[in-house]
């Protein structure tokens, strides 16, 4: 009788150390998934953050871009209303403005729409990314 209540004993002492390990990684389980959620929406947040910084600078080079189209359109006027007068002095003028001027405001011009090419890029990449993460936290844990 003894060997069988010592039997009972070790066989509830058993199951209840299975439970409470179950217990203990049923907990474990929610804690990651938790965590796992907590990461992802810092990730969204941090993604958020630098497509605004992306929107920030390519608006920049597009003020640029627009001050630059604005200075150019200034120097063809300016070359336009030089044509009327043919003096040496004019002349001069009108090639410095042509050699110098106009010609450095175009490389510059180039050289932002290459930028704003590569930010627009960038930020469509960056924009997909919070899709995807958006996606994810939608998605139920494994």
């Amino acid at each position: 009788m003894k060997l069988i209540l010592l039997l009972c004993l070790l066989v509830s002492v058993s199951v209840a150390a299975q439970t409470n390990k179950a217990d203990a990684v049923t907990a474990l389980q929610i804690e990651v998934r938790q965590l796992r959620s907590e990461l992802l929406q810092q990730r969204i947040e941090f993604q958020q953050w630098k497509i605004e910084q992306l929107e920030v600078g390519l608006q920049q080079i597009q003020d640029e871009r627009a001050r630059l189209e604005a200075e150019e359109r200034s120097i063809q006027q300016a070359l336009t209303d030089a044509s009327g007068a043919e003096a040496d002095e004019t002349v001069s003028y009108k090639n410095e403005l042509t050699d110098t001027t106009l010609r450095k405001n175009r490389i510059q011009q180039t050289a932002l729409q290459q930028r704003e090419a590569e930010v627009q890029q960038k930020l469509q990449r960056e924009q997909q990314a919070l899709q995807e993460f958006m996606r994810r936290a939608k998605q139920p844990s494994p």
